[in-house]
């Protein structure tokens, strides 16, 4: 859950604004993925940022420890430093989630979660890939797998609140459903 929106999308595109003016917002995109790969992988690291028991200058030495071999940006760099002595840093993950709602929406890059119930073929998701960005008229499509043996096969697609089922668990649900629901077998005894 995101702590403050408004804010967290502000700072974001006040980011942005200052990685066009050097020429540089491909790689701050960049560096705040790898931020949230971080924040993805280590929870701990979040609750860091988020403790207003540990002081700001602990913070960005454990920030500078980690990122170290990431090569940050100067600008991303002095962004996290801006923030942590604004004491905004418990925002840092939500600001670097709106950067990159921010860039993929100027860039008309869609993201999608592809779920199979084995891992796909580098195929079929070039297949999926290219039939999305037709659709949708999309520049590019970055897609998320996942793979979830309970839905038995087929796939589910999601995106933008819209989610295409077309896995064998959602059909067996359907026969169940017609079956409960079919009015002579149900009045026979």
């Amino acid at each position: 859950m995101m702590l403050n929106p408004r804010v967290a999308n502000r700072y974001a595109l006040a980011l942005l604004d200052v990685a066009k003016e050097v020429n540089l917002v491909n790689q701050v995109y960049a560096d705040a993925q790898s931020i949230l790969d971080v924040c993805a992988s280590n929870a701990d690291f979040v609750q860091l940022l988020k403790s207003p028991i540990i002081k700001g200058d602990k913070k960005l030495a454990i920030f500078d420890a980690v990122f170290a071999s990431a090569n940050l940006q100067a600008v991303t760099s002095k962004f996290v430093r801006l923030m942590t002595s604004k004491g905004r840093e418990e925002l840092l993950k939500e600001i670097m989630q709106e950067l990159v709602k921010e860039y993929q929406r100027l860039h008309n890059i869609k993201q999608y979660k592809l779920t199979t119930a084995v891992q796909a073929s580098t195929a079929v998701k070039e297949q999926i890939v290219n039939q999305v960005k037709q659709a949708l008229g999309a520049a590019d499509v970055q897609l998320t797998e996942v793979v979830d043996e309970t839905i038995v096969g087929g796939f589910i697609l999601e995106a933008e609140g819209i989610q295409i089922d077309g896995s064998v668990r959602n059909e067996l649900l359907g026969i169940k459903q017609q079956f409960l629901s079919n009015e002579f077998v149900a009045n026979i005894r």
